[in-house]
């Protein structure tokens, strides 16, 4: 029976990948083996017994094929496997993917008795690449949030400024999942963490608010209201004016008109679309052509008024001298 054995990662530089310790040390009687891991292309310590003293037979088998040997007079390995009795430790570098079996080491007194035996089962895995995060603000002012790795049997998980993700952060996924979607309204620092047996990797990034929404906190007719709104199509708590004509903040004004003998009252308009009791440009023509036609006809009145005033005091002025005239022959006969 395979039981996992402790495991602790180190990493040792880019050149030589990830090393981990794994302890496949046993309690006296205990038959189950121990699972440990190695990274691809990295090196595993396996803690197969406590420290012994030098001067006994050792032999190495990966799968009932003999790997290393030593004895007092010599030692035979093969390359990239090694066995150190002064630590316990059994060493296996540049791990490929055919070192993916059972090895068992057996130590033997110098008659030929047997010691010790040590087993342990090596999974290998590909390490974790560093983690690519984005972020998609979608139109309902949710967050998809996504993190992509390489690597063998990796593990997700999420915290947003330091704490777990949790179902009250998400509006779908889950925070051992690659993928979520974040509930509108929550912002800070993001991390996504993703493992395996052999490594770890984390990326992390700030998250704001979607641009374009807000948050309404108000009491309107005597209801709270606490609400994430886009700001271009608020209608929470705007206040309708009191006076006819009166403008709010939001550039709502009150229409109270009579427009087609059809009488309009509208408090919800916004000035700058009104279309309420603005005569149309064909009824602006007519209206002109009323104007012109009155003006005609006032001109036209005027004209005949001045005419009949001229005209009479052109007859009276023609008359008065001929009856000068006669006056002064008269006295001249006289």
């Amino acid at each position: 029976m395979l039981y996992r054995a402790a495991v602790l990662v180190f990493l040792v530089g880019v050149t030589d990948g990830v090393k981990v310790f794994c302890n496949a040390t046993r309690p006296h009687g205990d038959v189950n083996v121990p699972q440990c891991f190695g990274p691809l292309g990295g090196a595993v310590e396996v803690q197969l017994f406590t420290p012994l003293s030098q001067g006994y037979i050792v032999t190495l088998k990966k799968n009932e094929n003999f790997l290393f040997f030593r004895d007092i007079e010599r030692t035979i390995q093969v390359e990239n496997y090694s066995f150190d009795l002064s630590t316990g430790i059994f060493t296996v570098k540049d791990i490929k993917r055919t070192d993916d079996a059972e090895y068992s080491i057996e130590i033997y007194h110098e008659n030929g008795r047997s010691i010790a035996v040590g087993i342990c089962s090596l999974s290998v895995q590909a390490p974790v690449s560093s983690p690519l995060l984005s972020l998609e603000c979608l139109a309902s002012g949710e967050q998809r949030v996504s993190c992509s790795a390489e690597g063998d049997a990796l593990r997700y998980g999420w915290s947003l400024d330091g704490n777990p993700l949790v179902d009250t952060h998400l509006l779908s996924g889950s925070g051992a999942t690659s993928h979520m979607t974040l509930k509108l309204g929550w912002s800070g620092v993001i991390k996504c963490s993703v493992s395996n047996d052999v490594s770890i990797s984390t990326a992390s990034t700030t998250v704001s608010v979607c641009v374009g929404f807000i948050y309404v906190n108000c009491t309107s007719k005597g209801t709270s209201i606490s609400q994430w709104v886009h700001r271009d199509n608020n209608t929470l708590c705007i206040e309708t004016p009191e006076e006819p004509g009166n403008v709010n903040e939001t550039g709502l004004i009150y229409v109270n008109c009579t427009s087609n003998g059809t009488s309009i009252s509208q408090s919800t308009v916004h000035r700058d679309n009104n279309t309420l009791c603005i005569e149309t440009p064909a009824q602006d023509v007519e209206r002109i052509h009323i104007m012109i036609n009155g003006f005609r006809v006032a001109i036209a009145l005027l004209l005949t008024v001045a005419l009949g005033v001229y005209c009479t005091r052109r007859k009276k002025t023609s008359k008065a001298p001929k009856d000068q005239t006669l006056t002064a022959g008269n006295t001249h006969v006289w």
